[in-house]
């Protein structure tokens, strides 16, 4: 009798497994539409200046309607500067699904080589953000980001479950990326964190609160 159970239940598993291996495959060749959202980042005051820091919009300088970056419904780019004259961008993109950025800078001749997470208090939390060092030639960037669907941080194995659990159900989501590029001079890699660390307080200071969650989860 306890043979017989033993091979029902791997007849169920196998059965369960293979239904959701032919599901992952029909969505993965079925048509992908232009990916839609809430639009969210237009509704967010995410400030230009701040006490330490002054920015300038360069969204309009990111291209998302070719075809090839159906998975982007918007992109929100701004370069800032500080009172020492460093800069850093920051990007806040709004897409079905994500791309590392290991991924994209290794495709266009960088090297990369990935860090310790980041602990940074933001607005009563505590983000815990993904950072890589990258360079190529003279360039070279301490890159931090993470990830927050529907006002929940999220690592990248829930981010691929939620997607493919969303595109069953057709149901929307709010799916942002948030993402620093910081130069780096020499290997002044804490240094360049430290200077990231500083900007999103400020950021995250000047956010109104009932917006805080789109970008950093609820407390």
């Amino acid at each position: 009798m306890k043979i017989k159970k033993f091979f029902e239940y791997r007849y169920v598993r196998f059965w369960f497994a293979l239904t959701v291996i032919v599901l992952a495959l029909l969505i993965s060749f079925l048509p992908k539409p232009k990916y839609k959202s809430p639009q969210i980042i237009s509704s967010l005051k995410i400030p230009l200046r701040t006490e330490n820091w002054v920015g300038k919009d360069i969204s309009s300088n990111i291209e998302i309607r070719d075809e090839r970056f159906n998975f982007v419904s918007d992109v929100l780019a701004r370069v800032y500067r500080n009172r020492y004259k460093e800069e850093l961008m920051f990007i806040v993109l709004d897409a079905g699904n994500f791309h590392h950025p290991k991924v994209c800078f290794g495709a266009s001749g960088f090297t990369v080589r990935e860090l310790n997470e980041v602990i940074i208090p933001l607005a009563g939390r505590k983000i815990e953000a993904k950072a890589v060092y990258v360079q190529k030639g003279n360039e070279s960037y301490v890159v931090m980001f993470w990830m927050c669907i529907n006002k929940k941080i999220t690592d990248w194995t829930e981010q691929k479950f939620r997607q493919l659990l969303f595109s069953l159900f057709n149901k929307k989501k709010t799916g942002l990326m948030v993402r620093l590029d910081i130069p780096v001079k020499g290997e002044q890699i804490d240094y360049a964190i430290a200077r990231g660390a500083d900007f999103l307080t400020q950021i995250s200071d000047f956010l109104p609160s009932e917006q805080q969650a789109y970008l950093f989860g609820q407390k």
